[in-house]
């Protein structure tokens, strides 16, 4: 989901009218919708004292708008917004976390096909069947 699909979407859950939300971000009212608008298409890209400001008043964190997936906060970021899109579920099994996909749209489908080619070629490696280094150029090469 991009940055400006994730602006919209809090914005409506806050009950905001671009308008709205455009002036309480600072902007003159009579082109706020415009500006805000421009953001929820990604027309433009927030700057980071914006985005700041966005996810202020959104309360939300700024990670969840913008992660940085080299991060631990960044990474489960990500795997929220997989499941604000329903495509994940996290849950305990036998003790352990476990994510796992559920739904019928053909995004989660391929999803599934691809994570079922990872543990398959991850299991390969485990086995002895192939190199770390065969793993890992398949790996930098996916999907091919």
């Amino acid at each position: 989901m991009s940055i400006g699909s994730k602006i919209r979407t809090l914005r409506m859950k806050k009950g905001l009218t671009q308008r709205q939300f455009g002036v309480l971000l600072g902007f003159n009212e009579k082109n706020a919708d415009v500006r805000v608008a421009h953001y929820e298409s990604d027309l433009r890209e927030p700057r980071e004292d914006m985005l700041k400001r966005i996810a202020e008043i959104l309360c939300v964190n700024i990670e969840y708008l913008s992660p940085d997936t080299g991060t631990a906060i960044g990474k489960i970021q990500a795997l929220f917004e997989m499941e604000d899109e329903g495509a994940l579920h996290p849950e305990m099994v036998n003790g352990d976390p476990v994510l796992s996909f559920r739904g019928q749209s053909d995004e989660l489908l391929a999803m599934q096909i691809l994570m079922c080619k990872w543990i398959e070629k991850a299991e390969q490696l485990r086995n002895g069947e192939i190199t770390q280094e065969e793993y890992d150029q398949w790996r930098y090469q996916f999907p091919k």
